[in-house]
């Protein structure tokens, strides 16, 4: 009676010899996307538009996301939440692509990181402008998906090829989670060096069989980018 092989496959928050190390991946992504304190508008940023473009507006908000850059600089300006007025989603646009901020603190590690502005025009008496001041620059809350691995449909099967010559290794790779918790794309970024166990991660996640829980955006479901490393071994 020869020995036989049992199969076991390690993954983010998988079985009990993996759970200890992929817990500690999943949380070095979430910590990733922690969000830096909020920054003050030092300058630049004032908005107006004439009141007689305008019909019986006395006042308007409208909210800002954008990217502040590893250099402070004020990127990707779109609109979070409307006015419900173009020419004032346009104003203050315009006035946020001249805006500055402080620079962070020498503790705190400079990276890319979603803002967002809140801009208020209110019509001064006698005034014939609506102006708008910026507040300050508030981080936006971005949280990655999350993908179980060991539940049905996302646990990809070992290929059998792979039994004749103990094929193992470990994929490192990022996917594309929708907002309703579909995974629409994956990206081998390490491979293991085997196409067999790198097309059996892709095969699986893209037959539309695994469900996963979506990130958000700003508190709402959003598509975001999750990374997972997964390990093919053989006992």
């Amino acid at each position: 009676m020869h020995h036989s092989k049992s199969i076991f496959c390690f993954a983010f928050l998988s079985f009990y010899f993996s759970i200890q190390a992929f817990a500690q991946v999943n949380q070095q992504i979430n910590q990733n996307h922690n969000e830096p304190g909020s920054r003050i508008i030092k300058s630049g940023c004032k908005a107006s538009v004439p009141t007689n473009t305008l019909q019986n507006l006395a006042s308007a908000i409208v909210t800002l996301q954008y990217i502040v850059n590893e250099k402070s600089e004020i990127t990707n300006i779109k609109i979070l939440k409307t006015s419900g007025d173009n020419l004032l989603d346009e104003a203050a646009r315009t006035a946020m692509s001249t805006c500055s901020l402080e620079a962070i603190s020498e503790n705190e590690k400079t990276k890319q990181t979603w803002y967002k502005t809140q801009w208020e025009f209110k019509s001064e008496e006698q005034n014939e402008v609506l102006t708008a001041i910026a507040n300050n620059a508030q981080p936006i809350s971005i949280r990655p998906g999350v993908i179980d691995m060991s539940i049905v449909g996302c646990t990809p099967d070992y290929p059998k090829e792979g039994l004749k010559t103990n094929l193992q290794g470990t994929v490192l790779f990022s996917a594309l989670i929708d907002a309703t918790g579909l995974v629409t794309k994956v990206t081998i970024i390490e491979s293991s060096k085997s196409q067999l166990l790198d097309d059996a991660i892709t095969n699986r996640l893209m037959e539309g069989r695994c469900r996963t829980k979506p990130g958000t955006f700003d508190g709402s479901p959003a598509s975001t980018v999750t990374k997972i490393r997964y390990i093919f071994r053989l006992k």
